[in-house]
């Protein structure tokens, strides 16, 4: 990474790592943490957006967006497990720092394009969405063959 870049979601992890380690107690989540966060997001919009116009190196800004993408979805998928395995009052905190991730993960999608990797690996929040889309339209595939009458091997497969 370029000598001079900096990791711009500290803020967003060290939210993050507070409540992790609140050791079960509910995190009260009022309008002023919520404008907290808002503000956190908005200044690491346009902090990428300086840097696009600080780069001299084509290579290094493709990297510094790179990294940032590979870090809101490694944060997404870390934010996803707790979601899902939740017990304490604190999925409403993870949902909250959630939405944020993924408001810059798509921001990043759409201003920075160029620089966004289409291979790297899609968030596991995204995958459950695709997953259960596809079950329910597999679902009315085999409905609307059933109809037609087609072949029951067909509609197995």
């Amino acid at each position: 990474m370029h000598p001079n870049v900096k990791y711009e979601l500290q803020e967003l992890e060290r939210l993050i790592a507070s409540t992790e380690t609140s050791s079960g107690k509910s995190v009260l989540v009022d309008t002023a943490w919520k404008e907290q966060v808002r503000i956190e997001v908005d200044r690491i919009k346009q902090t990428l957006i300086y840097e696009v116009f600080n780069f001299e190196d084509e290579r290094h800004l493709e990297r510094y967006i790179q990294y940032h993408q590979q870090a809101l979805i490694r944060l997404m998928d870390r934010l996803d497990i707790v979601l899902q395995v939740d017990e304490l009052k604190t999925s409403e905190y993870f949902q909250v720092i959630y939405q944020a991730l993924e408001e810059l993960l798509d921001f990043i999608e759409r201003h920075f394009t160029k620089y966004f990797d289409q291979d790297a690996k899609a968030p596991e929040g995204y995958l459950a969405l695709a997953r259960k889309d596809a079950r329910a339209n597999i679902k009315k595939l085999q409905k609307t063959l059933a109809l037609k009458n087609v072949d029951e091997r067909i509609i197995q497969l």
